[in-house]
């Protein structure tokens, strides 16, 4: 609608994965692949989520977060993040001081945009991110829930970072 036209090669692999990459004159470039949504699994009940999360700090250099995320819905649309670990490398440096670091936090789902959640992760300082339901399932099976969230935040001040949350089976593995 008025916006900028991004064009796509895809192939789909042996195991019914489709893979793309942007193939048009606008300057920008991504790769990534296609998946089935498994949104109606997400927030159906208590799910750890362990994540990665690469990217730049404020100051262009790079920055990487992992760690567990307890989200505990508190209705279909919200929940919150209590008894989370962070580990953050910040070019080279711990961030946290004593690692791992506490997360606590929030996430709702956005009543505008189809499948689209907020979420706000307190812990060395206060980022926001933007997910979306990729795929997977929540049983024990060789493709968990994933979600994928890229930070909202002014990249000047805080990083920009963008990477998956995976569910983790209980009892699949500890912390």
């Amino acid at each position: 609608n008025g916006g900028a036209t991004n064009q796509y090669t895809a192939v789909l692999t042996s195991s019914g994965i489709i893979r793309m990459i942007e193939s048009d004159s606008t300057g920008r470039t991504g790769s990534g692949i296609m998946q089935k949504s498994a949104a109606n699994q997400f927030n159906a009940g208590a799910q750890t989520f362990v994540f990665g999360f690469t990217g730049v700090d404020s100051t262009g250099n790079r920055v990487g977060y992992v760690g567990l995320l307890p989200m505990t819905p508190t209705s279909a649309t919200s929940g919150t993040i209590s008894g989370g670990l962070l580990d953050v490398n910040d070019n080279g440096s711990d961030a946290c001081g004593t690692t791992p670091c506490n997360v606590t936090g929030t996430y709702q789902l956005d009543g505008t945009i189809p499948g689209l959640w907020h979420m706000t992760l307190n812990s060395v300082t206060t980022l926001d991110f933007d997910f979306f339901v990729s795929a997977g399932q929540t049983s024990n099976a060789p493709n968990p829930l994933t979600l994928y969230a890229i930070s909202t935040d002014d990249p000047t001040s805080h990083p920009a970072l963008s990477g998956s949350m995976v569910y983790q089976f209980p009892m699949t593995y500890n912390n």
